[in-house]
């Protein structure tokens, strides 16, 4: 076997693990945060993994000149913003506690978009196709499980307990309505077995029993979404006349038409389908646009929104839930994208969203029949950017985000991919020494390395608290990657402990590394030890930093 089949291979089987196991990794017994830290740690180690094979075959990324161009213009301009803006750097590298979409993700979501958009062949229809149905049952039946009251791991969990591995039922719920997009797919296809539409369909069923439970309605929405999607090209491809795939098509816009107006409390659908959460999703959007406005090019910072959310909210925002009412993400992935690294970055990933779509829609005016594997990554992909209009990017999810387009990328190459590969395969005198293992090997290490550092900070600090030793806790607090989260959390055990001299030097030293940390500003406001001009200077800090807070003009 030649080294481009070989080293393509690797490639297949690393994404398709990699997409799982970023889905599924946990740390429930380690970590405070046991969800995001274990994905973002899988997610590095995986990403450069595959780096070390792009690397190593590097020819096969410059045939794509249009996705390269649009995935290094977006990650260039995240870095730019990461230079310039005044945001802690540690903040900006490994994301923000809780979410940890910072530039490194992104990163490390760009170089599994561009591994498989360049190294899948054919021959990962099996092993992707597997990773998912993997990925989506586990989670189903965990969340079977959960519901049962029979999880195995307690979770600091204020939702529904339908949570799966993604620490969210909204999150949750999103995950398995886009799983009914494979089993939709599989159970339209033509010559599909009566055990595979069984289990498709039982799929489906117990996905919607966990949706119900979860409380999260986006879940049923990405159902109909798929299901929609999967139906429309089993009449397009299923009927020689086009009229009865265009009048489905036109039910399905008047359908989506009514719901999304809905959502915004207008039509006829709107007492089924509106939530209060929506508006206050509009809220977050408004002061992210209100943030691309003052920063358009290169935004706030990565994963820096929280900082500023008080700052850009409206005086109605303000006073809907009350001033403590904060979001540290704007709900929305484009506007995030948007207001942290700027409309640069956010029209470079437009862009790259464009190029899988033209590719999808060129390669469905091709097809013949109905490809169950091309309307199933095609519609879980269209599931994940809907859901991504209202919702973060969760690690989880987003894995699929950058894994499917990818697929659908390489899927239009797969023929000529073959043949060269078939050439090469009898080409005895053009066979080279294969690095692929010792690139992938240095790349994992190197990621593994990078994705330990905020987790390993993390488990030392819970491991800090629960020793209760005042010393060490303080000492893990201040360890670096210094974290906003991690010193206020300190600073709230000493202050409940009475340790107000750790609690207050924790506090100077959050101002110091993020000077836009409200939380830490307001309890040096209430510290004994500071008064006077200082008291003064601190007040009016708050009020610059939150300008419509009535609480605060109260205070003087």
């Amino acid at each position: 076997m030649t080294y481009v089949v070989t080293s393509n291979r690797r490639a297949e089987l690393a994404i398709s693990i990699l997409a799982s196991l970023t889905t599924f990794a946990v740390s429930p017994l380690n970590t405070l945060d046991p969800v995001n830290l274990p994905k973002f740690w899988v997610l590095s180690c995986g990403a450069f993994g595959l780096l070390g094979l792009i690397l190593n075959g590097w020819k096969n990324v410059i045939r794509n000149k249009n996705l390269l161009v649009a995935v290094l213009a977006f990650n260039f301009f995240a870095i730019v913003s990461t230079s310039i803006s005044d945001a802690p750097l540690e903040q900006m590298i490994f994301g923000t506690y809780g979410r940890n979409t910072g530039l490194i993700t992104y990163f490390c979501f760009s170089i599994v978009l561009i591994a498989a958009a360049n190294f899948a062949s054919a021959s990962i229809k099996k092993t992707i196709v597997t990773s998912m149905v993997v990925t989506f049952s586990v989670n189903t039946f965990y969340g079977i499980i959960q519901l049962m009251d029979l999880d195995p791991f307690t979770w600091a969990n204020p939702y529904t307990p339908i949570i799966g591995t993604l620490g969210n039922p909204n999150f949750m719920s999103a995950l398995l309505g886009m799983g009914c997009g494979l089993a939709f797919a599989y159970m339209f296809a033509a010559h599909a077995t009566l055990r595979i539409r069984i289990a498709s369909l039982t799929y489906v069923l117990l996905a919607c029993v966990n949706i119900w439970k979860s409380q999260s309605q986006q879940g049923f929405l990405l159902v109909a979404l798929t299901f929609a999607i999967c139906v429309y090209y089993f009449l397009k491809f299923g009927f020689k006349k086009r009229i009865v795939s265009l009048i489905y098509l036109a039910m399905c816009i008047i359908g989506g038409t009514g719901v999304i107006l809905g959502m915004l409390q207008k039509g006829p659908f709107s007492g089924i389908i509106y939530k209060p959460s929506v508006t206050y999703r509009g809220d977050y959007w408004r002061a992210a646009i209100a943030s691309i406005k003052d920063h358009p090019l290169f935004g706030l910072g990565p994963d820096s929104f929280g900082d500023w959310y008080r700052y850009y909210r409206t005086l109605e925002a303000t006073t809907r839930r009350g001033p403590t009412a904060v979001s540290d993400a704007v709900h929305n992935v484009f506007l995030d994208i948007g207001s942290t690294t700027g409309l640069l970055s956010m029209l470079a990933y437009l862009f790259i969203i464009a190029v899988a779509l033209i590719s999808a829609l060129k390669q469905l005016r091709l097809e013949k029949s109905f490809d169950p594997f091309l309307i199933a990554i095609l519609s879980i992909w269209i599931a994940y950017l809907a859901q991504s209009i209202i919702s973060i990017n969760n690690i989880g999810l987003g894995i699929w985000g950058w894994v499917l387009p990818g697929l659908i990328i390489s899927r239009e190459a797969w023929h000529k991919t073959e043949i060269l590969n078939s050439r090469n395969a009898r080409t005895k005198n053009r066979k080279s020494l294969d690095f692929s293992s010792l690139f992938l090997t240095i790349g994992m290490v190197v990621g593994g390395t990078v994705g330990f550092i905020p987790f390993n900070a993390d488990a030392s600090f819970r491991h800090a608290l629960e020793s209760a030793n005042p010393q060490s806790i303080y000492s893990i607090a201040n360890k670096w990657p210094e974290d906003t989260s991690r010193l206020l959390y300190a600073v709230q055990v000493f202050d409940n402990n009475e340790i107000y001299d750790k609690a207050t030097q924790l506090a100077r030293k959050t101002t110091e590394i993020n000077p836009r940390s409200y939380n830490a500003w307001f309890y040096l406001y209430g510290s004994p030890s500071v008064t006077g001009n200082e008291k003064r200077e601190i007040l009016d800090r708050l009020k610059a930093l939150d300008p419509h807070n009535p609480d605060l003009k109260k205070l003087g």
